[in-house]
């Protein structure tokens, strides 16, 4: 199956009290467009503090987790918090009656231990490319004489091709889903780094900018505007 990178990387959260097990589930996704950061947790507790942290749209559960709280009880918590996301169950044999609650409370999938890798990887980029994305309405971003293909993750200024980093086009892609708006440093931040560290002076916000605007032409180099103590904004030069 070709993986295509589609408009907005996903986050993904595995949740295995084996850290083995964890670690390999995870390279399933090394070097795949589509994901922007996989995190590990071993228990319910660990996981819900990571929820708060960063938004997930993947979550890969263990039905047996470190601690007093299973991966049942955590697939309910998420689907009370994100009714969004695909959850996909990945455990040895478990009984009927158990798969029924899993699905109940919320699990899109199940994979059956010992798995193989690339099914999970095809599980979820397949639901990433052909259902996430199929609510995308239009398969391309625009404002003014700028675009963006999602499809072909082609950048255009006035039907010229801008060429962008894989960085840079998740940045451009923050601004031309919600133009004449200001993107505060958090939600830059979460987007691009994918979370939400309060100590941002690690964090080269201007950089960033400054090499995407070095990729404009003249004329719309000044559409990326700062706001000071707030973010930054795109907006048409006057």
């Amino acid at each position: 199956m070709e993986i295509s990178p589609n408009f907005v990387p996903m986050n993904i959260l595995i949740v295995e009290d084996r850290p083995s097990v964890a670690h390999a589930i995870a390279q399933c996704f090394d070097s795949v467009d589509p994901v922007k950061g996989v995190q590990i947790a071993h228990n319910f507790e660990a996981a819900a503090l990571k929820m708060n942290k960063t938004h997930f749209d993947v979550f890969l559960l263990d039905i047996n987790l470190d601690g007093s709280r299973n991966g049942l009880e955590l697939c309910k918590h998420i689907r009370q918090t994100n009714i969004e996301s695909y959850i996909v169950v990945i455990s040895g044999f478990i009984q009927d009656e158990i798969l029924n609650q899993l699905y109940a409370a919320g699990a899109n999938d199940f994979i059956r231990k010992p798995f193989v890798r690339k099914e999970i990887r095809l599980k979820v980029v397949h639901w990433w490319n052909f259902i996430k994305a199929g609510r995308t309405k239009k398969p391309c971003l625009e404002y003014h004489d700028m675009s963006y293909d999602l499809e072909r993750s082609v950048f255009k200024i006035d039907g010229k091709t801008i060429p962008l980093t894989k960085a840079l086009r998740r940045l451009l892609i923050l601004f031309l889903q919600s133009p004449e708006t200001i993107i505060p440093y958090s939600r830059i931040q979460r987007e691009i780094w994918g979370d939400h560290d309060t100590c941002l002076k690690n964090r080269d916000f201007k950089g960033r900018i400054f090499e995407l605007r070095k990729r404009l032409p003249a004329s719309h180099k000044d559409w990326i505007k700062s706001e000071a103590g707030e973010g930054y904004v795109l907006s048409r030069a006057d």
